[in-house]
């Protein structure tokens, strides 16, 4: 049975083209709600202290992306956003425990963090150890399945996924649901075409995009940024962002490279996922599936696509980011896996992955359709 028949077109359009587990769809959504969607980080636990040079605050938060959060923490509490670190990206379309870690602040921080709509702080202490992506060792998640077609399929999935594990491919949230384009921006930025990177960021509507956001783009598209500016709702907010800068200096490059830096990073990073995407998927339709794959400008089968985007990895240096080589497992083997039947129609899985692995991914092997 060829998987390829199976992919979804969004999927096949951010290179998720193949699956590990040669099961029928199951179908089945998730994310109806909040809290069907239930994220919670497990971190190496941090020497706590009475007062020290870092606060440590366990958030539970609901609509927030991981980075815009951080910037809103840094201005309510009057610091720098440098000063404001945390270990990993969570999905804004979910229910996600987080810790975050602010320099320099006491605990009238607390009081402060509180104000934010959707935040609550459930634990904090200090320490003089800094919180950051080596400290956390992985995510536990609890996830309901809803509107699931066929449950005999995917109770056999469920079970393959337990003994074999499961592609580990970069899930949608990292190119963005809404919007799947991180990575073409990426993939602009690196052919250091600047000009079509900022059209793509600030100018492209998508379906499914509020109609506000559809009409803001529509004067960036025409050039009328002032407008743009005055009109874009506030979830625009690195888009106004990067306007603000253009304006400024009336240069595309510096002003992508005046972005925070987790914020430029991400589209690079992005593209580097599409294409672990393309090479695993590929490697995985052939049979010859490796372990683990480099994705650099080293890298044989890598180096053919570069060329064939036209893309040199060494431009990220122009943004002022140094691109590592990414290396990654090409399966992963969920802990603690357990699914529950609720009805014929939704299930509950529960599972630990390590750092950077997308339950997503899991749960595309299972249903095989589109899920969000």
């Amino acid at each position: 049975m060829s998987s390829v028949r199976f992919i979804p077109p969004l999927e096949k359009y951010i290179g998720a083209c193949a699956y590990l587990i040669k099961t029928y769809p199951a179908f089945g959504k998730i994310k109806q709600s909040p809290e069907d969607f239930y994220v919670e980080e497990i971190i190496e636990p941090l020497k706590k202290r009475k007062s020290g040079r870092y606060l440590i605050v366990k958030i539970l938060k609901k609509g927030w992306d991981t980075i815009k959060l951080a910037h809103y923490i840094a201005r309510v509490c009057g610091i720098s956003p440098k000063q404001v670190t945390y270990c990993g990206i969570k999905d804004k379309h979910a229910l996600t425990v987080q810790h975050f870690c602010l320099e320099g602040v006491d605990e009238r921080a607390l009081s402060l963090l509180s104000r934010l709509k959707d935040v609550e702080v459930l634990e904090w202490y200090f320490s003089d150890e800094k919180l950051w992506l080596g400290k956390l060792r992985g995510n536990k998640f609890r996830i309901i399945i809803k509107e699931i077609k066929y449950i005999d399929n995917f109770i056999e999935a469920c079970e393959l996924v337990r003994k074999e594990g499961f592609l580990n491919l970069y899930g949608l949230q990292r190119f963005g649901i809404q919007r799947p384009n991180t990575h073409l921006v990426g993939r602009l930025l690196l052919q250091e075409a600047y000009e079509q990177a900022f059209w793509e960021l600030v100018c492209r509507s998508y379906p499914g995009e509020q109609e506000a956001v559809r009409e803001a783009r529509k004067l960036a598209a025409e050039g009328r940024l002032e407008e743009f500016l005055r009109q874009a709702p506030s979830c625009l907010f690195y888009e106004r962002l990067l306007v603000r800068y253009y304006l400024r200096w009336r240069d595309y490059r510096k002003a992508f490279r005046k972005l925070p830096y987790d914020y430029r990073s991400l589209f690079l990073h992005a593209y580097q996922a599409y294409l672990f995407n393309r090479i695993a998927s590929l490697c995985c339709e052939f049979g010859e599936l490796p372990p683990e794959l480099e994705i650099s400008a080293r890298a044989p089968l890598c180096r053919y696509f570069l060329e064939e985007d036209n893309v040199r990895l060494e431009n990220a240096r122009k943004l002022g980011i140094r691109l590592r080589a990414l290396r990654r497992k090409t399966v992963v083997r969920p802990e603690a896996f357990k699914y529950k039947i609720l009805s014929n129609t939704s299930a509950q899985l529960e599972f630990i992955l390590p750092p950077g692995t997308y339950a997503t991914s899991l749960i595309r092997e299972i249903c095989k359709n589109e899920y969000w």
